[in-house]
Parts: structure tokens; C-alpha cells; sequence
């Protein structure tokens, strides 16, 4: 009899954090078979775009069980999307919730990055493609409405402090790093794999 599969739908936000605890949750998903794919983090641009994303990726999917890794706030319709099948979503309502274990509402003027954002933040805000005069707005922008930047570190990349530096040059912001470990997302994860096999 051919082992249930258990597919992951992720955003791209969550790769290095899923690449590291990836044994650990094929272990705790036997004898289920486990498969992941990712969405470009950049779909979050344009929310038709990741609204036909999640629904044409789950249309092609033909496993038993499937977790949905995006937050519940990631697109209005998000919940409606993983309704009338066998989805287990996150009760997040974004990447940094998730990943961090921590509610960052009550920080509204913080603009919060991930290891996967941190390393890929140049291409998100195409910023090397932008003239001097745009990069001064880019500053300006960020200094409106942000006062700091928070680098949640999980600990699955080598920490790039020149990373960090060059964020808060472009940002304009005081930029902290704090880290978090893999532990919240890691117990986040592990329900979610015990959630599916139910």
C-alpha cells in the first residue's frame, strides 16, 4: 500500500527555516511521505498574483494532506482559499508571526525581517536598480513610517552583519538583531505535521 503524502505550500519566506528542521519533519511525518514546494515571497506584491498562485498550486497538488504555509493575513481571502479540503494553515497572520513565535502588533512603527528576508531584501525592493534620487525616497519612505528594523535570527544562515549594516544604510533605520532560534517555529511545525496526519 503506497505511504500517504503530506505536502507543504509555502511561501518562500519560510525555505531556510524548513531546509533546517527538514529531517526532523520527515521523521515526525512517518511512515507519510513528505514534499514541499515554494511560492515566490514577491507575489505578495500583487494580491490577484498570489491569490491565483495559492489556488492554481493547490489545484495541482494531488496529496492526501497538505499544510499551507501563509500567514492568515498574507491575502483577505487566504482562509477561503484553504476551505472544503483537508488543509492545515497557520493561525499567523505573517511570516515573522510564524517564524518568531511572537506577536509584533504592538510594535506598528517596527518593520521586521527574516533570515530569507534579510539575505533577499536588494531583490524584494529592486533596490540596486534604483537612481539615486529613488533611493532617497526608498530612505525617506521607511524613515515615515518606521522608526526601527528588528532582524529576527533564527540561526539557519551565517549571520551577515554587513547584511544588516547595508539595510540600515538603504532603510535609514536603527537595526537590531534578536535571536530567536529555531524552537518556535520548530514546535509551529511539528504541530502542523501532527495536524495532518489526524
Amino acid at each position: 500500500m503506497k505511504p500517504e503524502t503530506i505536502y507543504i505550500l509555502a511561501c518562500e519566506a519560510f525555505r531556510l527555516e524548513i531546509g533546517a528542521l527538514w529531517p526532523e519533519l520527515e521523521a515526525a511525518a512517518a511512515p507519510a511521505c513528505l514534499s514541499c514546494r515554494y511560492l515566490d515571497q514577491e507575489l505578495h506584491k500583487d494580491l490577484e498574483a498570489l491569490k491565483g498562485a495559492v489556488e492554481g498550486a493547490l489545484q495541482e497538488i494531488s496529496a492526501d494532506r497538505v499544510i499551507l504555509l501563509y500567514g492568515s493575513k498574507c491575502h483577505p481571502e487566504m482562509p477561503i482559499l484553504a476551505a472544503g479540503r483537508r488543509i492545515v494553515t497557520l493561525e499567523e497572520v505573517n511570516c515573522v508571526h510564524a517564524i518568531s513565535g511572537r506577536d509584533t502588533r504592538e510594535e506598528p512603527r517596527a518593520f521586521f525581517l527574516t533570515p530569507r528576508e534579510l539575505f533577499n531584501w536588494r531583490r524584494f525592493f529592486r533596490y540596486d536598480e534604483k537612481t539615486d534620487e529613488e533611493k532617497e525616497i526608498f530612505r525617506e519612505k521607511f524613515c515615515t513610517y518606521c522608526n526601527t528594523a528588528v532582524f529576527y535570527d533564527t540561526g539557519v544562515m551565517a549571520y551577515s552583519g554587513e547584511l544588516l549594516y547595508d539595510f540600515a544604510a538603504a532603510s535609514g533605520l536603527t537595526t537590531d538583531r534578536v535571536h530567536i532560534g529555531l524552537e518556535p517555529f520548530r514546535k509551529k511545525m511539528l504541530l502542523a505535521v501532527q495536524k495532518a496526519l489526524a
